[in-house]
């Protein structure tokens, strides 16, 4: 997500944001949608999957949303292109956030 927002941030046109959308999409939309569900299927209990799944899609629906409404009041504060770098800073704020959390697990 960082690397897309700042590749964003450079686009000039729609042909550069037509070609930033084709080829770093497919990497947020396939983990976000199509993995997802999968290890979350490997991480719970099968009597609590469906708990799980409820969980997993209720988060994407909620992020989607307060995504949204954030860089929108973030767009009309400063623009578009520092949209864009705010949520390359968010993202990498968020990266680095569950790499952290990810080593304090213990989940190697």
């Amino acid at each position: 997500m960082p690397i897309r927002s700042t590749l964003y941030f450079f686009a000039r046109g729609a042909l550069d944001v037509i070609l930033v959308q084709l080829f770093t999409h497919i990497f947020t939309f396939v983990i976000t949608i199509n993995v997802a569900p999968i290890y979350m299927n490997e991480l719970v209990p099968p009597e609590e999957r469906a708990i799980g799944q409820g969980i997993l899609n209720l988060s994407i629906a909620l992020s989607q949303t307060l995504s949204s409404f954030v860089s929108g009041n973030v767009a009309d504060i400063i623009g578009l292109k520092g949209m864009y770098l705010f949520l390359a800073l968010i993202g990498i704020i968020g990266g680095i956030w569950g790499l952290r959390i990810f080593k304090n697990t213990g989940s190697h």
